[in-house]
């Protein structure tokens, strides 16, 4: 074999072998890489599971079920005194005002203011407790317009007294504060505050509350015009 055959044999086998070790190193680095990647799968599995167990735990140490189905029973608990109370309201309110129309029956001032007094204290029951619902305001409205209009109309026995003056306005007053916290029907409003506006313009209530001017007495209607005649 010439000197020339042989060098580039050589060559050959050099060439050969060095392009066995890069192969073999694509080879090793390929599995290398993928130990890594499974590395990793594993060990965020691993750690997801690790996350779990240590919410879990958190929620044994620190009673976060419990807690949470107490939390859920005392807003269910809330909701259910929420609805005894609007219940009880309703009922005071329509027991109150259901009688207003009495005080026509009664001579004496003092009873008559007190009758008022009942009404007025359930509305503000209902309205310090927020338990004024549309349903109660209405009805609230409605006996109130129903107590003035005795008077406006004429269907009145006796006068309305400083004591019945003074309560009533106390109730009209919480009326109105309701209706300025939340809308209310427009017509109804309207009606109720003509309403108001004539009775106390016929029966001078600013003038007498201001002065303090008091109208207890047992008169009738009928003997203050035979008063008034002579």
């Amino acid at each position: 074999m010439k000197e020339t055959d042989l060098i580039q044999h050589l060559l050959d086998v050099v060439s050969q072998q060095h392009s066995d070790i890069f192969t073999i190193v694509e080879v090793f680095i390929a599995i290398i890489s993928l130990g890594a990647i499974f590395t990793g799968i594993l060990q965020w599995r691993l750690s997801d599971k690790q996350i779990e167990k240590m919410k879990e735990r958190f929620k044994e140490d620190y009673g976060i079920d419990n807690l949470q189905k107490q939390i859920k029973e005392g807003n269910e608990l809330n909701k259910q005194l929420r609805e005894n109370l609007v219940d009880n309201v309703r009922v005071e309110i329509n027991t109150t005002g259901s009688i207003l129309p009495m005080t026509q029956l009664i001579d004496v001032a003092g009873i008559r203011g007190n009758i008022v007094g009942n009404f007025t204290a359930a509305l503000r029951g209902a309205y310090n407790s927020e338990a004024f619902e549309d349903d109660i305001l209405g009805v609230a409205i409605a006996l109130v317009d129903n107590y003035m209009w005795i008077f406006i109309n004429g269907d009145n026995k006796y006068e309305p007294s400083y004591i019945e003056l003074r309560n009533l306005n106390v109730g009209v007053e919480i009326i109105e504060a309701q209706l300025n916290k939340s809308p209310f029907n427009p017509d109804d409003v309207t009606d109720f505050v003509n309403r108001k506006d004539k009775f106390y313009t016929q029966f001078n209530v600013k003038e007498i509350l201001e002065n303090n001017t008091p109208t207890d007495n047992p008169m009738t209607r009928d003997q203050r015009d035979s008063s008034d005649d002579k």
